[in-house]
């Protein structure tokens, strides 16, 4: 399928990026943190909450990065800090996701040495992001596992089969282009983390 064949490129790409970081990177920290942003692309299956693993290059950018690289990866922390998926999935926790991600953003903030003069521009960008993001969640609500699993039984399969019996069966596989949308602005925040890890690590490298 299409969406297979995206995954795959995705994943070619990121294991290409964590080729070029393992040159580009020096310190033992700063290349787990970089590698950490990538896991997601190449992950056969990700829950939403498995995002914590990119926390470690979120927290690196905040302490060591600087100037317009920071307000990259400001981008990338907030991007990576909600559950996306989850707003449509529990649209009484939306007001929850914000302010989870107001004290991601706090947090981001406080770690650095100053504010960065665009800080606020990327605030309000995502806060309309947000907001968009919200809106769509609301009017295209996705199922939970398991609660929307109907009578569903595998006799003799694979674990692995099973479970994706289990979300195709609970209507999560379902083909949504706002589901979608959602789940890639996590990745997208993913991204801009590593790239933001790079271009620090190769800016020192020269400089």
């Amino acid at each position: 399928s299409s969406a297979r064949l995206v995954a795959t490129a995705l994943a070619i790409l990121a294991i290409g990026a964590g080729i070029a970081l393992a040159a580009a990177v020096r310190g033992r920290f700063a290349r787990f943190a970089a590698f950490s942003t990538l896991a997601p692309f190449v992950a056969s299956f990700f829950h939403e909450h498995d995002l914590v693993v990119a926390y470690a290059g979120a927290a690196w950018c905040a302490i060591r990065t600087r100037g317009t690289t920071r307000i990259v990866a400001l981008a990338g922390a907030l991007l990576v800090a909600v559950d996306w998926l989850g707003l449509a999935q529990r649209p009484t926790g939306i007001a929850q996701s914000a302010l989870l991600a107001v004290a991601a953003m706090a947090a981001f903030a406080a770690l650095g040495e100053r504010t960065e003069r665009w800080t606020f521009a990327v605030m309000a960008a995502f806060a309309a992001v947000f907001v968009a993001a919200a809106i769509s969640a609301v009017h295209h609500p996705a199922p939970i596992w398991p609660d929307a699993m109907q009578a569903f039984h595998a006799p003799d399969e694979p674990i692995a089969r099973v479970w994706s019996d289990e979300q195709r069966a609970s209507g999560l596989l379902a083909t949504v282009p706002a589901w979608a949308l959602l789940r890639s602005l996590s990745l997208l925040g993913c991204a801009l983390l590593a790239y933001a890890i790079y271009r620090h690590s190769s800016r020192c490298r020269t400089g």
